[in-house]
């Protein structure tokens, strides 16, 4: 099996998604990628409750941009 690192080293990221309600609303309406950035180094102490909170993740090349259309479906473009 491969580890983080190793994959990093293949140029391929890691990527976490998550969702936020950033106006108190309670909906949460921003989708936020994490990602590796060819460095491994995500930590759960960077999230708000200190634990691992990705609703998804993947792993795959460098360089993908995430979005959401206006039907509210998530896109993926490689760059």
């Amino acid at each position: 099996m491969a580890t983080l690192k190793s994959l990093v080293a293949q140029n391929i990221d890691f990527y976490g998604l998550q969702t936020a309600d950033t106006d108190s609303d309670s909906n949460k309406e921003v989708l936020q990628a994490t990602y590796t950035n060819a460095v491994d180094d995500i930590s759960v102490s960077t999230h708000p409750n200190g634990t691992d909170v990705f609703r998804d993740t993947l792993i795959s090349t460098h360089g993908l941009v995430f979005g959401i259309n206006a039907d509210g479906e998530l896109t993926i473009e490689v760059k």
